[in-house]
């Protein structure tokens, strides 16, 4: 079995559909009026029914409501970062885990936190317009449910979707800003992992980042004006200048992709998943922090072509999937997931619909696989990732068995054992130490599975300083 569900502390998973955070007045809701918060982000209020269910029967099923560790990924990961705050999720749960998705911080007016509510009002109010319907019920009425969307505005607009979070101020979730409740230590979990990929922002996939012309029919984008029309679009022209002196294409090989991605990355993840980090080490959380960067290209054998679908890079066409010099170090939003759960053969989100992709791994894929899954766990069964800190089992030191996925042709190694264990995960900033260091996980022909210090901190200084001087409110058109 995989170590996700080998132990005994449950994990939760959260994913849910856009009606599910639509904010809606007690009015729209006449027959739930009276039990219903003014304005609820019911996704958020489901998540924390799932919790207090788990904490009320989890010892039937041989664990302990004491150990219930809450993670996601994006916009999981986001509701796990606000449920880490809010009030109203108290007790339900003492672990989490972060992947990709922060709650605070960002570009003022931009980032990933709750919009406001009026604005998320008027816009329940056009998905409610859309479909003849006045109130909740009556979307609930509505048989197919996946009919049931964002305005296309908020999806294809460019100037208007990569900016638009999907949750929205909720009174009784949070009565304060988020990052009060982390800034403060006023957070639920007692030991959290939190962490990123290296190439973590989500501009590729609003198609705002620019191409490189090998999936048709997407120009060719390359070079330092290529770079300099995408800043400026994305920033504005004087912001642009600054972000790409900052992120100049000679720190990046050249590559028009590899910087903006990076940019985008750093100020939307990256550095406000480092903010949380920072946030809850400074309060006496036990916290550790990864950056992911490994690159997998497809393989032969799935009904995407070679090369393309297991790092979503490849379809967005800002990565190439054989240039090395390119893509080393290279991931995707998104790509960890696999190595999560370890599931290298499925459905590839990105399309046609519910194409099947081979991301079979090699021995070392199959190894950082197992590795990462046996950190999730031990945070989840001890509250630490090398294991059981008060104890001699350390299930972290045995060695890996191999899960899941098919060996590379003549690869049989892949289907046993290493004899090689995790490596060990030290604290982020822990024991009053300075030094901040981040586990990079990627394999072996990469660098390997290795801590280092202050990841990341000079290009997250940047930003900070950038939006200091901005005084907060930032123009981007201009």
């Amino acid at each position: 079995r995989s170590p996700l569900t080998a132990h005994r502390s449950p994990l939760t998973a959260h994913r849910s559909p856009p009606p599910a955070f639509l904010p809606h007045a007690p009015s729209l809701t006449p027959s739930l009026a009276p039990h219903l918060p003014p304005h609820p982000s019911a996704g958020a209020y489901d998540a924390i029914v799932a919790l207090k269910w788990i904490k009320a029967n989890i010892a039937f099923f041989g664990g302990s409501p004491r150990d219930v560790t809450l993670f996601g990924q994006s916009s999981g990961s986001y509701l796990t970062c606000t449920l880490s705050a809010s009030p109203a999720a108290a007790g339900l749960f003492s672990r989490a885990i972060l992947e990709s998705g922060p709650c605070i911080g960002g570009p003022p007016g931009r980032g990933w936190g709750p919009g406001n509510l009026t604005r998320g009002l008027t816009i329940a109010a056009e998905v409610m317009a859309a479909h003849n319907v006045t109130d909740v019920a009556g979307l609930r009425s509505i048989s197919d449910a996946s009919t049931i969307q964002w305005p296309d505005y908020l999806m294809n607009d460019l100037d208007v979707a990569p900016y638009f979070s999907g949750y929205f101020e909720d009174e009784l979730l949070a009565s304060e800003p988020l990052e009060a409740y982390w800034a403060r230590g006023t957070i639920h979990p007692t030991a959290l992992i939190i962490g990123h990929n290296s190439k973590d922002g989500t501009a590729a996939f609003y198609g705002t980042a620019p191409t490189i012309g090998m999936v048709p029919p997407d120009p060719k984008q390359t070079g330092a004006a290529a770079y300099t029309a995408a800043l400026t679009k994305a920033w504005g022209a004087r912001l642009g200048v600054i972000i790409g002196s900052h992120y100049s294409l000679d720190r990046f090989n050249g590559s028009a992709q590899a910087a903006y991605m990076q940019a985008d990355a750093d100020a939307y993840v990256i550095c406000p998943a480092f903010a949380l980090a920072r946030h809850a080490a400074t309060n006496n959380r036990s916290v550790w922090s990864y950056e992911f960067a490994h690159f997998q290209p497809g393989r032969a054998g799935g009904e995407e072509p070679a090369g393309g679908g297991c790092d979503n890079g490849v379809e967005l066409d800002v990565v190439s999937p054989t240039d090395r010099s390119a893509n080393r170090l290279w991931a995707t939003h998104g790509a960890e997931t696999s190595y999560v759960w370890s599931t290298p053969y499925g459905q590839d989100g990105l399309g046609p619909p519910n194409n099947i992709t081979n991301c079979s791994f090699t021995h070392e894929e199959a190894v950082l696989s197992q590795v990462m899954m046996t950190y999730w766990a031990n945070l989840a069964a001890h509250g630490d990732p090398n294991g059981d800190p008060n104890g001699h089992t350390n299930t972290g030191a045995q060695s890996v068995q191999i899960l899941g996925g098919r060996a590379e042709a003549g690869d049989t190694a892949a289907q046993g054992r290493s004899s090689k264990p995790p490596a060990s995960w030290p604290e982020y900033g822990g024991g009053g130490s300075v030094v901040r260091p981040t586990q990079l996980l990627t394999t072996d022909g990469d660098g390997g599975i290795a801590p280092i210090p202050q990841l990341r901190e000079a290009d997250c200084s940047f930003w900070e300083r950038l939006w200091a001087k901005e005084g907060g409110v930032v123009s981007y058109g201009e």
